[in-house]
């Protein structure tokens, strides 16, 4: 019974551990619970699974897509934005320099004529405007030779030289009554067409008359009379012989000629204060200059008045340019030689033509 019963229990203990579902059997045969070691199912990791899936989230979920599309237009609508901006500020300097440049040019054409324009009115008498072929006029044989050397000394009298072999048999009834006011002189020219082709002497008017023209512009601005112009006064000046063969006219020509026009005359004595109390007074003053500024020889001009800055107010019979100009009192005493105030005494004192 015994032996058996232990020979039963034997052969169950031997089945259980070769065929049994529990203890080391079930580890080489059963099913197994993780990966496979060699090609089997492998199951996810849960954090992978977490990854995948919010992948395929964000690229299969269409508000998404919507959201970073809108985003990158709006990015792509800033840079736009940007990059228009910058042009227009680029396109704005550009114009700002232009603009610069353009002023500047403007700038530098004003200047330039400005001085040219400078020049001109400062001009000497030996310099010319404009370059005139004197020897080709003289080949011509229509122009006097004196008015060639006029015309070379004083490119002023250009116009009045070239219109010479048309108006010179014109004589033309003078009148300079427009340019004649009271009590201010007025600036008559030696060769001014009305009167400059006559003959005063040994030559032209315009060559010849500064002391006639002088002495018409005194008497006409003081008295107010126009009829005494340049022209007449030179036919009284040589029909009483106040002209000076081969010199001009003489110095009495300036007082005694003067009192024959019904003016009255006094010299001045020879400085600064007497010259300028004069002429802030309103007396006219005829001076008689040597060479330098105006001549190479003789030549009469008329003080008019003192300026602002002191400087000498005058009327130059033979320049437009030179009588705008205003004159230091010391340059000119350098130049005078003698000069003669004046007032108007009335028509007694007056010679007829």
């Amino acid at each position: 019974m015994e032996g058996n019963g232990r020979a039963r229990g034997e052969g169950r203990s031997r089945s259980t551990q070769s065929g049994g579902r529990s203890g080391p059997a079930r580890q080489g045969g059963g099913q197994p619970q993780g990966r496979r070691q060699a090609g089997g199912y492998q199951p996810q990791r849960r954090s992978e699974q977490r990854t995948s899936g919010v992948r395929r989230a964000a690229a299969g979920s269409w508000p998404d897509r919507l959201e970073v599309e809108q985003r990158r237009a709006q990015e792509r609508k800033e840079q736009e934005r940007r990059r228009r901006l910058k042009l227009r500020r680029k396109r704005k300097a550009r114009i700002r320099k232009a603009l610069v440049l353009f002023t500047a040019a403007l700038f530098g054409i004003a200047l330039f004529l400005g001085i040219r324009l400078v020049k001109n009115w400062t001009a000497e008498p030996g310099k010319k405007e404009e370059k005139i072929d004197i020897e080709k006029l003289a080949e011509k044989e229509e122009y006097p030779e004196s008015l060639l050397k006029l015309l070379e000394k004083n490119p002023e009298t250009k116009d009045f030289v070239m219109n010479y072999p048309k108006n010179k048999d014109r004589h033309v009834d003078i009148d300079v009554s427009k340019e004649v006011t009271q009590g201010k002189i007025p600036l008559f020219l030696q060769w001014d067409e009305r009167w400059g082709y006559e003959t005063y002497g040994d030559d032209f008017l315009a060559l010849t008359g500064c002391g006639p023209t002088c002495l018409s512009m005194v008497r006409c601005g003081l008295s107010g009379d126009s009829s005494w112009n340049p022209y007449k006064t030179a036919r009284m000046a040589e029909n009483s012989g106040y002209y000076v063969s081969g010199s001009g006219s003489s110095w009495d020509l300036m007082t005694q000629g003067a009192s024959e026009l019904g003016l009255l005359y006094e010299e001045v004595i020879f400085d600064e204060e007497h010259i300028k109390a004069a002429l802030e007074a309103g007396t006219p003053i005829i001076c008689v200059v040597g060479p330098g500024d105006f001549t190479d020889s003789g030549h009469f001009l008329v003080l008019t008045g003192v300026d602002e800055d002191g400087k000498i107010i005058l009327n130059d019979p033979n320049s437009k340019i030179r009588s705008k100009e205003a004159w230091d009192i010391n340059q000119l005493m350098g130049q005078i030689k003698n000069l003669w105030a004046y007032s108007y005494q009335g028509p007694e004192g007056e010679q007829n033509e």
